[in-house]
């Protein structure tokens, strides 16, 4: 699916997709963007299927694959994360031991009686936050998606949103 979302893109000139572990992924490159989604279930009961429950949780924290990622970043790269709210303490705290600092921030409420409870951080070399958004998903109900997510993700879905 991901190979077919790559062929279809309108950057596929400009990309490529390596599949395998990004833990064994070996290359003297360094790149200027990354971007992952790394699994953050820690505290949820892990699912009986395995192969789910790999996806969700992984088999390493995340902060782990930041202290990887850093072997292939350019000195002006950034790192694009997500996860959940209450790790960022100790996200800023790993980074920030690898000279890595949060450039900008986007906070994701899923309605805007609830609390944030996702991040996604860009993590630099350097020092200070540059920017610090917030996303509020659903505005009026169950799938009433706010004009921001709308706009955000529009591209992103078959379906419209």
């Amino acid at each position: 699916e991901a190979k077919a979302n790559f062929y279809n893109s309108k950057w596929k000139e400009r990309i490529e997709m390596i599949y395998t572990d990004f833990f064994e992924f070996k290359t003297a490159d360094k790149f200027d963007l990354l971007v992952c989604n790394p699994p953050f279930f820690s505290r949820d009961k892990p699912s009986p299927h395995r192969q789910r429950a790999m996806a969700r949780s992984g088999m390493k924290p995340g902060w782990e694959l930041l202290e990887y990622a850093v072997n292939f970043m350019l000195p002006d790269a950034i790192l694009y994360l997500i996860f959940p709210a209450w790790q960022l303490d100790e996200y800023n705290r790993k980074a920030g031991a690898m000279g890595l600092f949060i450039r900008d921030m986007l906070r994701i409420k899923p309605t805007p009686s609830k609390s944030v409870h996702r991040i996604i951080a860009g993590f630099a070399f350097g020092k200070g936050i540059s920017r610090v958004d917030e996303l509020i998903i659903e505005t009026s109900g169950r799938h009433g998606y706010s004009a921001e997510y709308k706009d955000l993700t529009r591209d992103f879905y078959i379906k419209e949103t």
